[in-house]
């Protein structure tokens, strides 16, 4: 069963992208060069966001993957509320091409 959560409590949330934007600059410049570097960053990220925004989220429990084949999207999410497990699956080739 999926939990709802109320309108003002989703709108007081930043997004993923959001959340990316108030990284500072200074940072050292950690772009991800392989497939397992582009998740291990995204997990991180994963946890990050979560630790602040999701604290009920598991995201110890999320499993990853890369797609590589994929050319008209950037991921995809999948969540199977029997189970309640959930997949993110990135695109390299999107990750390539935007970054």
């Amino acid at each position: 069963m999926s939990r709802q959560l109320p309108l003002s409590d989703v709108a007081a949330q930043r997004t993923l992208t959001e959340c990316a934007d108030t990284a500072t600059e200074s940072e050292d410049d950690d772009t991800p060069m392989t497939e397992s570097e582009l998740l291990d960053h995204a997990q991180q990220h994963a946890v990050d966001v979560a630790a602040e925004h999701f604290l009920s989220l598991p995201v110890d429990a999320i499993e990853w993957d890369i797609l590589k084949r994929a050319k008209r999207q950037v991921g995809i999410t999948k969540y199977d509320p029997e189970t309640e497990e959930i997949m993110i699956v990135l695109t390299w080739n999107a990750f390539e091409q935007e970054g």
